[in-house]
């Protein structure tokens, strides 16, 4: 049914669980930890200390709201004191920075060092502009939870989708979120034992914290269940690795998904930006001609929302407009759905969009696909994805299958399956291409797909040529090199005001740090006997903030390249305190004198320190380190000198 190529491995679940709506998600997470024995882990594009849990309630053991919430920070503190041996394993992507104000403010602070049994790692080790987007839950390492659902609060919501609810926002006074729909998936059995060990391989790259590992002899007592395929995308650091840079495994899944369809697909998603899906969607409906094919389709309306995203509704409307003039062509059903939620006394007035964030594929009643993978090419080709799909291989699992499909045509009011007509909700069955005609057109033809779903991740193309060259022709990288370098100590000049030759000639020994092992200490204090402190600070300030940008991005880009310049200085001790990965180890190695700069230069860059890490030592701490060490070497420099 699938090609190698569309699952990493194919698993049996003991059971297989929907859920519905992140309100009813983070209840089950309550309860589970409730009764968890050893240790959590919790994966995520986002994950909100300031989460309120249900408390439990210790004489029933269900969720009992009259004894109000607790934040999932003060949560997990206190399982770690009730549970003498628990462990929390927290792993969430370190954002793009134009996301901060969205989000919880310095979350790795609000993380670091909260319990020591309580380990928070930031992933940021992925392409740039690229993000780590799994959201899962592991519960001992026998229950899973994988879907759409981040842990935050905005993410809350009930079936019915009401046009206002305060239980969606932290603060109602302050903020107020609108409907928001999401789906996960509950599993046990051996397939939770495969996505922690996908977990595990990933923390194994970032932290050298010891990662739980699964139970063989627990998961081997069972045999049979729900045959699940688990399906990956990954995209390698540096695109020369040998093996395929980019694991596209939901790319080939959904390419196989839509092969397979003999009578109805039904899609959902949060965004439909890919050309690739839109293209194997279109040669469906050829093949399908005269065979009453139907697809569904229900996405968030882009243009209703507040974020820069907005701008690819242009992008996305243009290939829904493929999309139905293929469907007419070839007498295809197609149902494209717009969710919008009505004030009851206002009906039908000022409607509010429902924010479609779930991500799943249900093909017939043979194949049901729940993950965090959008329906864009970032999802297939660049960020860290993983999905789990239920293969019916029996008369109850195709009933199964059969009742969500209408479950969720019900819940978005597709009466009998042929009608648009709605209830509770409004669904825009038809686009309106006026809508295209009414914004500016000069921003409608902006590229905007290139920043926001990029084919391949940025800079992929530039680190497998640079890969190829250094293979193939190492004269024509180290030139490269060399250019970038002189590039590097011109911008230091302008900077620092380089007014002669012998100042020249130290702005070209200290800026060149980050590519040649220069005694950058030396350097400094020879430049200060020469021509004064306040100028040989001026100098080191500029080179400092020149090498150090320059070095971080060099060897964020191309860490492999990198470590053949530098990585055999780098001791056991040393490793261990970068893969702590806490500010202070940072500010140790940062400061400590038996390490040369360039060195430090390259630990941060290959250990994936974070940005903002970078800049508070790099372009403040350390110049203002160096800025003083000049002015006080200077003091004890005869002015006869």
């Amino acid at each position: 049914m699938f090609s190698k190529r569309s699952f990493g491995r194919l698993e049996w679940a003991a059971s297989w669980e929907d859920i519905w709506e992140a309100g009813l998600y983070f209840q089950r997470i309550s309860e589970l930890l409730e009764d968890a024995k050893e240790y959590a882990v919790f994966v995520g594009w986002q994950i909100d200390s300031r989460l309120p849990m249900l408390r439990i309630s210790q004489r029933t053991g269900i969720p009992d709201p009259s004894l109000g919430n607790e934040s999932l920070k003060n949560k997990i503190l206190r399982i770690c004191e009730e549970k003498k041996n628990f462990h929390f394993y927290i792993l969430m992507w370190d954002h793009a920075y134009f996301y901060s104000f969205e989000r919880e403010l310095l979350q790795g602070r609000v993380w670091d060092d909260i319990h020591d049994r309580v380990h928070f790692v930031f992933d940021n080790r992925h392409p740039f502009g690229t993000a780590h987007h799994e959201k899962i839950v592991i519960i001992d390492g026998k229950i899973a939870l994988c879907g759409g659902v981040d842990l935050c609060a905005e993410r809350w919501d009930t079936p019915l989708h009401l046009y206002t609810d305060p239980r969606r926002s932290l603060n109602w006074k302050t903020e107020h979120h609108g409907p928001f729909h999401d789906l996960s998936v509950q599993v046990t059995g051996p397939v939770c034992s495969s996505i922690l060990a996908h977990i595990g391989q990933r923390w194994s790259h970032i932290s050298n914290i010891p990662f739980p590992k699964c139970d063989e002899k627990y998961f081997s007592k069972i045999r049979g269940g729900h045959q699940v395929y688990i399906s990956r995308t990954i995209a390698n650091i540096d695109a020369g690795q040998r093996g395929s840079p980019i694991t596209r495994e939901i790319e080939f899944l959904l390419r196989d998904l839509i092969r397979n369809v003999k009578r109805r697909l039904i899609l959902e998603g949060q965004y439909y930006w890919s050309h690739l899906l839109n293209d194997s969607l279109i040669s469906k409906m050829k093949q399908m001609k005269g065979k009453n094919f139907q697809v569904y389709l229900f996405l968030t309306d882009l243009t209703k929302m507040k974020s820069l995203t907005r701008y690819m509704s242009f992008f996305q409307l243009s290939l829904l407009q493929k999309l139905q003039e293929a469907a007419k062509e070839y007498d295809t059903k197609l149902f494209i759905g717009y969710p919008y939620s009505y004030p009851q006394d206002l009906y039908p007035h000022d409607p509010k969009p429902i924010y479609v964030h779930s991500k799943i594929v249900i093909v017939d009643n043979t194949f049901l696909s729940i993950g965090s993978a959008n329906f864009a090419s970032r999802a297939f080709r660049s960020d860290t994805e993983l999905n789990l799909t239920l293969s019916a291989q029996n008369q109850a699992e195709m009933s199964y299958i059969d009742r969500f499909s209408r479950k969720v045509l019900n819940h978005w009011n597709v009466k009998n399956e042929s009608s648009s007509h709605v209830r509770i909700h409004r669904v825009r069955a038809k686009l309106k291409n006026k809508e295209m005609s009414r914004k500016n057109r000069i921003i409608s033809k902006l590229p905007w797909h290139l920043l926001f779903d990029p084919i391949v991740p940025w800079f992929y193309l530039a680190k497998w040529k640079i890969r190829k060259i250094e293979r193939k022709h190492p004269y024509q990288l180290i030139l490269f090199l060399s250019v970038i370098a002189i590039i590097g100590c011109v911008l230091s000049a302008l900077i620092a005001g380089v007014t002669s030759w012998s100042e020249s000639l130290y702005i070209i020994a200290l800026s060149a740090v980050w590519l040649i092992p220069v005694p950058f200490t030396l350097v400094v204090i020879i430049a200060i006997i020469d021509v004064g402190p306040f100028r040989a600070a001026e100098m080191t300030v500029a080179s400092l903030w020149i090498a150090g940008i320059i070095g971080y991005i060099f060897n964020r880009i191309c860490p492999s390249l990198a470590e053949r310049f530098y990585g055999g200085n780098i001791t056991k001790k040393l490793r261990a305190a970068l893969h702590q990965r806490k500010f202070s180890e940072v500010i140790n190695v940062v400061f400590d004198p038996r390490l040369p700069l360039h060195n430090k230069i390259y630990f941060q860059g290959h250990y994936f320190i974070p940005f903002p890490w970078f800049l508070i030592i790099n372009i403040l701490v350390l110049p203002s380190a160096y800025y003083t060490f000049c002015l006080l070497i200077g003091l004890f420099i005869p002015k006869s000198w």
